[in-house]
């Protein structure tokens, strides 16, 4: 690499930064969408730029909230206007199928048979911070895996869990064992 290419990434480097596969990354470069920087003459190696972090992080955030490619391109490349109708429009139909989606499974959930008793537990806040604090350490840090930098908290019918990974280790806390009571009310 000669000077003009010197703070350039490599496509791994720069797909882990942007949180996009290097499969990803070659699919936008075809669809025109985002080019790299830079490719070989020689080997057809792609780099990017830092500069090209953020179209690529919106672009990244705009696939994942489901918008087709077409309309992502009229967010990234569009006028502001294009942009805002597009982002609203979409908003709105992802609104009406979450509304859709609760009225069907509600309706389901209605004809079955109930359950077991449901489970309720009341927890301290010193035993809340205290299970927090205590798998907290686990949690991920890595810019690619953001839903690994937070602690699920499970209700099962028996216990609470706090749980934490970073991929490598596992933290998991039930500060509530299982409840004996037929009520399954559990106080901790």
């Amino acid at each position: 690499m000669d000077d003009s290419t010197s703070d350039l990434m490599g496509i791994g480097a720069f797909g882990r930064r942007v949180g996009l596969a290097p499969s990803a990354l070659r699919f936008y470069d075809d669809c025109r969408v985002l080019l790299p920087a830079h490719v070989d003459p020689v080997t057809g190696y792609r780099s990017y730029s830092p500069d090209q972090q953020p179209r690529a992080t919106l672009l990244r955030g705009l696939r994942e909230a489901g918008l087709a490619l077409a309309d992502v391109v009229a967010v990234l490349d569009g006028a502001p206007e294009e942009a805002r109708a597009v982002l609203e429009r979409h908003h709105v139909a992802v609104r009406e199928a979450r509304r859709a989606t609760d009225a069907a499974l509600g309706a389901a959930l209605e004809g079955l048979p109930p359950g077991p008793g449901g489970s309720e537990f009341t927890l301290g806040g010193a035993e809340l911070a205290s299970a927090a604090r205590q798998v907290a350490p686990a949690a991920g840090r890595d810019p690619a895996h953001p839903v690994l930098g937070r602690v699920l908290v499970e209700f099962d019918r028996d216990e609470v869990r706090f749980v934490a990974t970073d991929r490598y280790r596992l933290s998991l806390r039930a500060p509530c064992g299982p409840v004996p009571r037929p009520d399954r009310r559990g106080d901790c």
